[in-house]
Formats: C-alpha cells, structure tokens, sequence
C-alpha cells in the first residue's frame, strides 16, 4: 500500500474529475469547486508525497500529466455546456490554453520515461498547470457567483500562460536535444 500510496492520491484526481464534471452539470456548483479544489490538491501534493516517501514511480511519472489534462479538460467541457458554447473570447481563449501541444508534452514526457531516461521536474509545465487551475477556479466562480468579473480575471490569466507554455516545449527540446548529443558521443 505504501509504495502505491502516491500513485492512488494521483489517480484519485482522474476519479475527482469525473465528479466535478458531473457535479457542474448538475448545477451543484459549490459542491463541484470543492471538489474541484480537492482534486487540484492532489496535484500539488502526489509528488512530495512520492518523493518524501521515496516511493517515485514510472506509473505516477505518466500518470500526473494525464490527470492534470483529465482534470482540465472534462472541467473545461462542463463549463462550456453551462455557460453555453459561443464564440465568446473566453471560450477560444479556454480551448487554445487546454489544446495549447498538451498531447506532444506528454509524448515527449513519455518517450523519455519509456527509454529509461529521467526528465528533471520541468517547472515551466507546473506553472502552465496552476495556471490553467487557477483559471478554471476563477470560470467556476463566475458560475456560482454570476460576477463576469472573474471570468475576465480568468481570461488574462490563460493568456499569461501560453508563453510558459511556449517555454516547457523550450525546455522538453532541448532535453531531447541533449538526449541525442549523449547517444552521439556514445557511437563514437
């Protein structure tokens, strides 16, 4: 149980996110941002869990970023639906950030685990992370509380973060580029 502990409080946020979505489909808004708050907790704590524990794992390597895109997105979607999906800034803003090279992050992120090689905690990917959280807690406070004036807040924030989105995939290239530079000198 022990060296699993991580990885369930990990995958617990998949299961979180289930009920968030659920809970704001179903107009149980104060009840989803707690969940939603839980489940951000989560992220912030599985890995100084692992790495306390000394229980780090590949499983909760692959497993985090997965969760983390679970989490943002069926949050995302269940937003949409109530406030509608229009064209509102906000709306492109939200799917831009949550499609914003999310899927070759962590096929980059993945390839390195799967080829036994160590990617160092990429900082740039956990600010993008609080901020896209950040962002969906300020959406669900403009749901619950109909103060518009969140969402705007909520806005700027996402668009704060593309450029340190920009800069994981900066930091994941030149990993990879390294990664190259070593097999190089190896054949020689």
């Amino acid at each position: 149980m022990k060296k699993n502990f991580a990885n369930i409080v990990t995958g617990s946020r998949g299961v979180l996110s289930i009920g968030v979505f659920f809970l704001i489909l179903n107009d149980l808004l104060i009840w989803a941002s707690v969940i939603l708050i839980l489940a951000i907790a989560t992220d912030l704590f599985d890995g100084k869990i692992a790495r306390g524990l000394k229980i780090e794992s590949r499983l909760g390597e692959i497993l985090d970023p997965i969760v983390d895109k679970i989490l943002i997105v069926l949050t995302t979607i269940a937003i949409l639906i109530k406030i509608g999906i229009d064209t509102e800034l906000a709306v492109i803003i939200m799917i831009i950030g949550l499609l914003e090279l999310s899927v070759i992050i962590i096929a980059i992120k993945s390839f390195f685990i799967l080829k036994e090689e160590k990617i160092k905690v990429n900082y740039y990917g956990k600010a993008k992370t609080c901020f896209l959280f950040l962002a969906l807690t300020l959406f669900m406070i403009t749901l619950i509380s109909g103060n518009r004036s969140f969402a705007d807040v909520g806005i700027n924030i996402l668009i704060i973060s593309a450029p340190v989105g920009v800069t994981n995939i900066y930091y994941l290239n030149k990993c990879f580029k390294e990664k190259k530079e070593k097999e190089r000198e190896k054949e020689c």
